[in-house]
């Protein structure tokens, strides 16, 4: 009888260390799939307070109890006109985000129906047209030079 059962120890032994190496595979599969969660959060919350910031240094930068505000001069006739405008707040005369060449170029910018411009929807433009003559671009002067943000 002995003879017939030789095997069985060795089947289950195999067994036992399938079955953990299944867990194993497992376990690793749910720890990376936690780390791509964390991650796709973490470039959430990075994009969020970034927005936030932008938004908040536009807000104080409208606000007429701020001591170094420019009023803006010499808008152009696209503003007033009802149409769907962009407003850019920049700080230096370094940042266009109508030159293909500058850093800081819109790749949206003709998507967004303003200056006569049409874009293909999902294709990044490749240039813009210059702004209108009397578009304002004024910088903040005075003690309190920001950055673009």
């Amino acid at each position: 009888m002995e003879r017939q059962e030789r095997g069985i120890a060795l089947l289950l032994v195999l067994f036992t260390m399938l079955l953990l190496s299944v867990i194993g595979l497992g376990m690793m599969y749910s720890t990376n799939m936690e780390s791509a969660i964390n991650s796709n959060y973490r470039d959430k919350q990075t994009a969020l307070y970034a927005a936030l910031a932008g938004l908040q240094e536009s807000r104080d930068r409208i606000q007429p109890a701020t001591a170094n505000i420019v009023a803006p001069t010499g808008l152009p006739a696209f503003v007033s006109s009802g149409s769907a405008n962009v407003i850019y707040i920049v700080a230096d005369s370094t940042v266009n985000p109508t030159d293909p060449n500058n850093t800081f170029f819109d790749t949206e910018f003709c998507q967004e129906k303003v200056l006569g411009m049409t874009g293909t929807a999902g294709v990044p433009c490749t240039s813009a047209p210059s702004p209108p003559t009397g578009t304002c671009r004024l910088p903040l002067h005075g003690t309190f030079q920001r950055l673009w943000i």
